[in-house]
């Protein structure tokens, strides 16, 4: 489902093969992220880039990631974010607890 590429402690991680975020694929997508924010001390981006489309079941799964992120001293963040997801975001008031990174490459 998601795409690594790995520099040191640094993880960029990539929707592959779907433009969509939700409740078909949000606890895969969550079980894969699991995996690089348990690594002490990492960065892990997960680029939104493509994705036109993200449900609340995919934002739960982000929060647990992120609280699972900030146990183990691990930076997470998003980007690429398409501006309807943001619009979401901006909704549930989630805009100021994720670190959103616009334009990354």
């Amino acid at each position: 489902m998601l795409k690594v590429e790995q520099y040191n402690n640094t993880y960029r991680l990539y929707f592959q093969g779907t433009d969509k975020f939700n409740v078909y694929n949000a606890k895969e997508v969550e079980h894969e992220l699991m995996e690089y924010v348990k690594k002490p001390s990492a960065q892990v981006t997960l680029n939104l880039n493509g994705v036109e489309s993200i449900d609340s079941s995919a934002f739960e799964s982000l929060l647990r990631v992120l609280r699972n992120a900030k146990m183990n001293n691990t930076r997470f963040q998003l980007a690429n974010i398409s501006d309807e997801a943001m619009e979401l975001i901006k909704l549930m008031q989630l805009e100021n607890v994720f670190s959103i990174k616009k334009n990354y490459s």
